[in-house]
């Protein structure tokens, strides 16, 4: 849970990942870049954060939802 984890050791550690590959599978588009948005909100206040599938993407996730997370990591994020 990215929220248990900032709370408990934000600012201390640096934290990769966090998208759920089998939630990228399966969800919209429009769920993903929901999904990063969340997770960006919960994890860029503690600073040491790279937006990151959890693992490997899997064979059966669309091109749309990969490029979803990435632009709304994009339009988001921080450098």
């Amino acid at each position: 849970d990215p929220a248990c984890l900032a709370r408990k050791y934000g600012g201390r550690l640096a934290f990769h990942g966090c998208i759920s590959t089998a939630k990228l599978a399966v969800m919209t588009p429009e769920a993903v870049a929901q999904n990063v948005a969340e997770t960006l909100e919960t994890m860029m206040p503690h600073h040491g954060y790279c937006l990151a599938p959890t693992h490997y993407l899997q064979d059966n996730t669309p091109v749309e939802n990969v490029i979803a997370m990435y632009r709304t990591a994009h339009r988001l994020g921080q450098y």
